[in-house]
């Protein structure tokens, strides 16, 4: 219980942290540049994505299993080879799908280039400290990133004024100063020693077995948001933005119970009490999200404009729709993790799988047809979807393997 106080009051720092900073870019900008920050942060959030092959949950496994002769430079040279494929990516996917109007986009364009390999590695760090259980490593990761941006950014703000290159660097500086402390914490001379060939074999190949699930989690965090920027005005991406920020508060609650339990549950993967951490954790993200849904829905609005201004008025209209799809999002990924902690990450990413061209074109036609809203009804009936269709998957494999460890005791 210590633990799970101590991790939801780190939540609930970081969440301030990832609010002030929404806050502030969405007072000190605009709706108009608000909008082309929010585009160039989901595009490189896509393109780091699709390159980082799985590595978070890879190193999350490794560390459940507590390798110890597993060396830590594995997974940094990974993270650095990863990364240039994604700056790679990145300086030529921008340019072709969105126009550089000015020298603050470009500027930030080319920060942003430098984005995956940090990323990549703060990542590890995180899926580390989480599937060995130092919970207190891992909450100072999450802090840094957090607290470290919105502290830059006052900086940069004091000297030159607010622009969207100044928003991209204090992203920049938050990753490369938590990367740093990250090496503190684990010791310096364990990034020493020579990554080896068949661990970094090893950590693509069971990270690419989780390609599913993240390519949902990419869905459900960033597609939405560039089907928008894509057919709407930057305006109008500022306000669905603003309210994916909003309901990113209970995201950020599910997520601390998801990682908190992860390495009790693989720690105990053979042992009667996995079935209370289940009802445990399933009790308190389902208990959580009716708390969320029910404030979004009477004081969402109020809430929102209050937070980021009246002119994010519309941003309060999709907050409540938003919040209910983030509930059946975490539902899916608490799945996931118990399916990760098993050795066994295809069982729930297969059903994203199939999800994703269904989900992309549910998306396209809501988008095209209603907007904002209709990215928001679709995001949330797509998370729905899935989550019904993993549960099921996953109850289906459990009583299966059940079944079958039972005939061979008879």
């Amino acid at each position: 219980m210590a633990k799970l106080i101590y991790s939801l009051f780190t939540t609930a720092l970081v969440q301030v942290a990832n609010l002030g900073f929404g806050i502030a870019a969405a007072r000190l900008l605009g709706p108009t540049d608000r909008g082309v920050l929010a585009y160039q942060v989901t595009l490189s959030a896509v393109i780091a994505t699709l390159f980082s092959f799985g590595i978070g949950e890879a190193i999350a496994y490794k560390a459940t299993a507590k390798s110890g002769a597993f060396p830590h430079s594995t997974y940094v040279v990974s993270s650095v080879v990863y990364g240039i494929a994604g700056t790679l990516a990145w300086l030529a996917v921008y340019p072709l799908v969105t126009s550089i109007s000015n020298n603050d986009q470009y500027v930030a364009y080319l920060i942003f280039a430098v984005y995956p390999a940090l990323n990549y590695i703060t990542v590890s760090f995180v899926a580390w400290f989480a599937g060995a259980g130092q919970t207190r490593a891992w909450n100072i990761q999450r802090l840094l990133v957090q607290l470290a941006q919105p502290l830059t950014l006052a900086c940069f703000i004091l000297i030159e004024g607010p622009s969207i290159s100044s928003f991209a660097f204090s992203i920049v500086a938050a990753h490369v100063l938590a990367v740093g402390v990250g090496v503190y914490q684990i010791s310096i001379p364990s990034f020493l020693k020579r990554p080896r060939w068949v661990d970094m074999k090893e950590v693509f190949q069971l990270g690419a077995q989780s390609f599913g699930t993240r390519l949902s989690n990419l869905i459900r965090d960033n597609a939405d948001r560039l089907i928008v920027g894509t057919f709407a005005a930057s305006n109008i991406l500022a306000q669905y933005v603003v309210a994916v920020s909003f309901a990113q508060i209970f995201n950020a609650y599910s997520q601390t119970i998801i990682q908190l339990y992860f390495s009790r549950i693989g720690a105990t993967l053979n042992s009667e009490k996995k079935a209370d951490i289940e009802r445990e954790s399933a009790f308190l993200i389902f208990g959580g999200g009716i708390a969320a849904t029910l404030v979004s829905v009477w004081a969402g609005k109020w809430l929102v404009t209050m937070i980021f201004g009246d002119k994010f008025a519309m941003a309060g209209e999709l907050a409540p729709v938003l919040v209910g799809g983030m509930v059946f999002s975490s539902m899916k990924a608490l799945i996931a993790a118990h399916a990760l902690a098993m050795g066994r990450p295809w069982l729930a990413s297969k059903i994203d799988v199939y999800a994703v061209v269904p989900t992309i074109a549910l998306m396209l036609f809501s988008v095209r047809f209603g907007g904002a809203f209709g990215a928001a009804y679709a995001f949330a009936a797509s998370q729905a979807i899935t989550a019904c269709a993993t549960i099921l998957a996953y109850r289906t494999y459990r009583k299966r393997v059940g079944v079958s460890q039972a005939s061979l005791t008879c």
